[in-house]
């Protein structure tokens, strides 16, 4: 991966996502965190860091944290957890 590539992970707060992230900055790419949670044991080295739930969140207020001019790629790790 390119340095200074701009990355979204969702799930950055779980165990794969979280080190997707540590290895992302290894890289040079600046990144975007998102979960509903931050990671348990260590802090976060995402550039920023946003807790939201994708599970619920309305997708027609929600400002577009992905929005091309912002981000180029996403990695998704892992499928949300089901809320109820």
């Amino acid at each position: 991966m390119a340095a200074n590539e701009r990355v979204l992970v969702t799930g950055a707060g779980g165990f794969i996502g979280h080190a997707l992230v540590n290895r992302l900055k290894a890289e040079g790419c600046f990144v975007r965190g998102v979960d509903i949670k931050y990671p348990e044991y260590e802090s976060t080295k995402a550039d920023e860091f946003e807790i939201l739930d994708l599970v619920s969140i309305r997708f027609t207020t929600w400002p577009p944290i992905w929005a091309a001019s912002v981000i180029s790629l996403l990695f998704t790790p892992t499928s949300p957890a089901t809320t109820s």
